[in-house]
């Protein structure tokens, strides 16, 4: 009978431990399964973090272009009730060559420039404040130059033997500019006017 108990103990440790073994595969295929959902989970929260700092990013951009949106339309807004007037007159001066710039309007213009483009010619000219009825002169020293060089081939032409007969008339000097007038208004809202002179 005592081999008999031990069999049977034997039976039972070795049914316990093969029960134990079936239960441990299965907790090890459980802690995998675990394991990859984990991972799984962190890969999910990482992208989650990621959108939630774009997210964000969108937000702080959006919120800038809000402001900026405030910003132009608060200055329209006041641009709009600006009544400052101010008219330009601009003639060409032959003798020293140079532009006069009359302000003939009621107010004062405020950090005054010329933009000057023509052939040959691209100038930026700061003039300063023009109050009301100021006039300044602005030298464009380089059409001056222009001119002489022109009225001396002219000359050659005229006295070039080969030539006579053939030209009666002679070409005078005359340069196309364009002139963009750029100025503020008193309270400090930029206005520009193209305007187009003959320069001789």
């Amino acid at each position: 009978m005592g081999d008999a108990a031990t069999w049977a103990g034997v039976g039972v440790s070795l049914a316990v431990g093969v029960v134990g073994l079936v239960f441990a595969v299965l907790a090890n295929r459980r802690s995998k399964q675990s394991n990859e959902l984990a991972k799984k989970a962190n890969r999910i929260a990482a992208e989650a973090v990621e959108r939630a700092d774009r997210a964000n990013e969108i937000a702080e951009h959006a919120n800038e272009l809000g402001q900026d949106a405030n910003s132009i339309a608060r200055r329209a807004a006041a641009q709009g009730e600006d009544e400052s007037f101010v008219e330009w007159e601009l003639k060409w001066k032959k003798e020293g060559s140079a532009l006069t710039l009359r302000n003939v309007g009621r107010d004062t213009a405020y950090e005054v420039a010329l933009v000057v483009a023509g052939d040959r010619v691209h100038e930026h000219k700061p003039v300063g404040d023009l109050e009301a009825g100021e006039a300044r002169l602005i030298p464009l020293p380089e059409i001056g130059e222009e001119r002489v060089k022109f009225d001396a081939k002219q000359t050659r032409l005229r006295t070039d033997s080969r030539y006579s007969g053939i030209l009666r008339g002679f070409d005078t000097f005359e340069k196309e500019l364009k002139v963009t007038l750029l100025w503020k208004t008193e309270s400090r809202f930029p206005r520009s006017e193209p305007r187009e002179l003959k320069a001789s």
